[in-house]
């Protein structure tokens, strides 16, 4: 026989069935094709995204908490740094005005002051622009938000006759002081404003999405011109960022060599017979002063602290307010009134102090003051100390030149007019003797102890080192061991961090979730539907042709080569159709791309997804339905071939043996003649059930798994642990000013701050996988005593693990498995780590999580926020707000000022609405598995009419009706 011949008039007259064939295997490969085809395409588009928010830029100098010279992106570009451009990054809000209406505020707005060398960096997207003095340009993001809110804004570009009617900026001016600092409160109002015309929108590929944060959703960038953001927010000339295109490692290799000890924030200036080194930030990096402490002529240190009262032993006598110096004991030019071999718990106090408390020497003093603790706490603390001597007041003049400038303080005339942030005695305030003493000696400190002592009495996570003082001049300090025992210190341990922007951005997409996977798994039913009508017409189709397959049986062929020979039929139908079918899988992609853009844009947290076709994609797709379907038929024709030769020539299946209760009785009853007919073929009546349950199963269970999140949401149990809304604030504020703030709204309103270390959302709505989630430092004994989230067992975050590492607790369930992909563990868990304050580098093991399934602090990883304070002294102050009171109204005036406030339910809905999503394409897609089902249950019927007409026609001669 010659097979080919055979085959091509077999594939001629069986085409309607090889047709209906080769429509399920297309089918079926138009399904597994669309879905890795829409997988794909959503990798691509965030790997394209990632693309779009870094252009050229491979990595960066970021300077957190600190301000240093713009200037140092050419020395870094001179020492091999690549092309460096430097920013000033500073959060803001801007006030849109509207005609008519009321102006409407933008929150969270990220500020970049940049020059032309930034938009070089883009990859030669876009020819590089500068804005001007008063100009701005709008990222894609900030300019859909800004018409978005403001309806009534008739052009973003719109230039109006009166000032007053262009939008404006307002900003917090930096201050390198920590805003928990006592005496760094002392300026009212930090916040600058500006007035801008919109210049223009940035692209989204020309660095208008850029973003430090590894995530695809895009920022509120606002351009301005950085000269003039710098002058705005009274850093002239400053910068703290600095992006490159060079590799991390080159950077890092350049910042050793260019970076200078002035560019930490250092300055000498001259004093009567020594040099004295003061701090931007006032307080010390313990880096610098350990390498001054290295050198061979070590320095005086020197630290200050406000005492609120002096009285002698027996209370008797007491004088309130003034400053302690604590100064290491030395002797020469820069040596203070501290003597060498004074004990820590001697004193020297000012003839003045000596007089109103009537103590001499060898006398003892009781020293009254208040402690800055991790927290942001003032402790109230006393010490008795023993008097050492007493240094007349003319001789301490030189001390109050030596202090550094503290804000509120140095520039006051009276007592009256301190303005410090410190709850103060407004009686003692007006003590006539200590009003006497300030006019007559200001700041000049009353009291002197040593170093060691001060660190001991009021040293704190910020410091204990105010300033640094050298014999000799300026000269000497800036040209000699001195300044080159700095230059030695690590930028690292100043603050200056490398980022590895684009690495971490390539692996934050390369270990996302597997969206083929999560796509094929979606479409998992609808496939198997489809696969399976492709094996019922299979069936179908083979049951027409026993004859014919008894017929080569009976002429001598062998079995093997006749199956062989269907089969090879049966490829040159099925392996076309599969092809053709994962072409059609592009279209299908397409259309659910769209999907996703549209309606299920919460699927992908509103991720822009562009269609692609990828070949090995499709290929996969046609390969495996093609294979599996080609599996299938094997197996069913190794079964039609061991037939008997007389039963296949017949046209009958195989005996029937029939359980004692499936016979019928005697005479005919309609469920008799069923039971029969099921079990002729009781394989193909089984595959149909089959393919009716894969297609309901879905639908069904879907239905079953949908939920509010935010039902029960202000129980202490519920996603937001009993607090009813989440505020952040444009700026870090301390405890007590933003509990203030929010209670001058909220009446009686439960607030507990929350400090943020910024970091990768790894929440559901952020898809990269996050590098280094954002931080939380929280009170653990005010959650604790709330109850806050049930039971978690707050206070086991202030115990040690007995290794390096602090522990941590995820936001929620879907955190610690989803968003991070991590394990929880006292000794198992994952452990990220963070670069902290002086060089150090904080690991946090994750032991367990927030009992929620979706919670208000999903993505965040909580830490003991003493723990934080230790860790990151920079980021002073609290950042969110957890509110807990029954009031329902949203503050008009707070959102006027630029916080961001949000109801739980609101964030839990939204946290929400990509798992209902993916449920709605669930339930869709299982919705058309059953139709699939329902199209193999008419082709049975169809079937079964066809090879029943004999046993039709004898019921309908019986009397029975149609």
């Amino acid at each position: 026989m010659n097979t080919a011949l055979w085959l091509v008039r077999s594939l001629r007259y069986h085409g309607r069935q090889h047709l209906c064939l080769a429509g399920g295997a297309a089918l079926a490969a138009a399904i597994l094709a669309g879905a890795l085809l829409t997988g794909r395409a959503l990798e691509q588009s965030l790997a394209r995204l990632a693309s779009e928010r870094l252009g050229g830029i491979r990595s960066a100098v970021a300077l957190k908490g600190a301000l240093a010279p713009a200037a140092l992106a050419d020395r870094l570009q001179s020492a091999g740094g690549g092309t460096v451009a430097p920013l000033l990054q500073l959060p803001g809000v801007v006030r849109v005005p509207q005609s008519g209406g009321e102006p409407v505020f933008i929150p969270g707005v990220q500020c970049l002051g940049v020059d032309e060398r930034f938009f070089r960096l883009a990859a030669g997207r876009q020819t590089p622009f500068r804005p001007g003095p008063e100009e701005a340009y709008l990222s894609r993001r900030l300019a859909a938000d800004w018409l978005a809110r403001a309806p009534k804004t008739a052009s973003l570009c719109v230039k109006p006759e009166v000032p007053w009617e262009l939008p404006q900026l307002m900003v917090a001016r930096p201050s390198p002081v920590p805003v928990e600092l006592p005496l760094g409160a002392a300026v009212d109002d930090r916040e600058a404003r500006l007035r801008f015309r919109v210049a223009g929108e940035v692209a989204d590929d020309a660095l208008g999405r850029f973003d430090l944060r590894v995530t695809q959703r895009a920022p509120r960038n606002l351009f301005l011109d950085h000269a003039a953001l710098a002058r705005l927010a009274g850093a002239d000339g400053m910068a703290n960022l600095w992006v490159s295109d060079a590799e991390p490692g080159a950077l890092h290799d350049a910042l050793q060599r260019a970076w200078r000890p002035e560019d930490s924030g250092l300055s000498v200036t001259q004093q009567a017979g020594f040099a004295r080194l003061t701090h931007v930030r006032l307080y010390f990096p313990a880096s610098q002063v350990e390498a001054l402490q290295r050198t061979d002529s070590p320095p005086v240190l020197a630290n200050y602290h406000l005492a609120d009262r002096f009285e002698n032993a027996a209370g008797t006598r007491r004088t309130p307010y003034g400053f302690i110096a604590a100064l290491t004991p030395a002797a020469g030019a820069a040596a203070g009134p501290v003597p060498l071999g004074m004990g820590d718990d001697e004193v020297v106090i000012s003839g003045w102090l000596a007089e109103r408390l009537g103590i001499g020497t060898g006398e003892t003093l009781r020293l009254h003051w208040r402690r800055l603790d991790t927290t942001g706490s003032l402790v109230a603390t006393q010490r008795l100390l023993t008097v050492r001597g007493i240094v007349p007041q003319e001789r301490l003049a030189g001390e109050r030149a030596a202090m550094p400038d503290f804000p509120g303080l140095s520039d006051v005339e009276s007592c009256a007019d301190w303005d410090i942030g410190l709850p103060m005695d407004d009686e003692a305030l007006r003590d006539a003797d200590n009003e006497s003493y300030w006019r007559a000696f200001g700041a000049t400190p009353k009291l002197y102890m040593t170093h060691a002592a001060g660190r001991a009495c009021f040293g704190s996570h910020l410091g204990d080192t105010m300033v640094v003082r050298f014999d000799g001049t300026v000269g000497s300090v800036t040209s000699g061991p001195v300044w080159r025992a700095l230059a030695q210190v690590d930028p690292a341990s100043l603050g200056f961090e490398i980022l590895s922007l684009a690495a971490a951005g390539a692996q934050a997409v390369a270990q996302t979730t597997d969206f083929r996977q999560l796509f094929v798994g979606m479409s998992f039913c609808m496939m198997a539907a489809a696969l399976l009508l492709t094996l019922l017409l299979a069936q179908l189709a083979f049951d027409r042709r026993r004859g014919e397959i008894g017929l080569l049986k009976a002429c001598g062929m062998p079995v093997v080569r006749i199956r062989r020979v269907l089969l090879a039929e049966a490829a040159l139908i099925l392996v076309p159709a599969s092809l053709a079918g994962g072409l059609c899988g592009g279209l299908l992609s397409r259309g659910l791309i769209w999907s996703l853009n549209q309606a299920w844009s919460a699927a992908v947290a509103d991720t822009r997804v562009w269609p692609v076709f990828d070949v090995p994609s499709w290929l996969l797709a046609a390969g495996a339905v093609g294979g599996l379907a080609l599996l299938m038929l094997a197996g069913l024709l190794r079964q039609r071939v061991r037939e008997p030769v007389v039963a296949l020539v017949r046209g009958e299946g195989p005996p029937m043996r029939l359980a004692r209760w499936r016979r019928p009785g005697d005479g005919v009853e309609l469920y008799a003649a069923a039971l029969l007919n099921l079990g002729r073929e009781p394989a193909r009546s089984l595959l149909v059930a089959a393919l009716l349950a894969a297609g309901l199963f879905l639908p069904i269970a879907i239905l079953a798994m949908k939920h509010d999140p935010a039902a029960r949401a202000e129980a202490v149990t519920g996603g937001s642990g009993g607090f009813r809304w989440l505020a952040e604030s444009p700026n870090a504020l301390t405890a007590a000013d933003g509990a203030a703030a929010l209670r001058a709204h909220w009446p009686g309103a439960t607030v507990v701050g929350v400090r943020v270390r910024e970091g990768d959302g790894a929440e559901c709505l952020s898809l990269p996988r996050a590098q280094s989630p954002e931080l939380l430092g929280v009170p653990l004994e005010t959650l604790d005593t709330l109850g806050a989230f049930g039971a978690v067992g707050w206070r086991r975050l202030s115990e040690p693990l007995g290794d390096d590492t602090v522990p941590a607790l995820a936001g929620d369930k879907t955190t610690l498995q989803y968003g991070l992909g991590a394990k929880a563990g006292a000794v198992t868990g994952t452990v990220y780590g963070y670069p902290a304050g002086q060089g150090g580098r904080l690991r946090v093991r994750i032991v367990g999580t927030l009992p929620q399934r979706v919670g208000v602090l999903q993505g965040r990883l909580l830490i003991d926020e003493r723990l934080f304070a230790s860790a990151f002294p920079e980021r002073s102050g609290y950042r969110l707000w957890l509110v807990g009171t029954e009031s329902g109204l949203r503050p008009a005036a707070l959102l006027r000022q630029g916080w961001e406030i949000e109801s739980g339910a609101e964030r839990l809905r939204a946290l929400g609405a990509m798992e209902n999503s993916y449920l709605d394409m669930f339930l869709v897609l299982g919705g058309l598995g059953a139709l699939l089902g329902v199209a193999g249950l008419a082709f049975l019927l169809l079937r079964n009419v066809e090879a029943r007409w004999a046993e039709l026609a004898l019921l309908r001669a019986l009397g029975l009706s149609r």
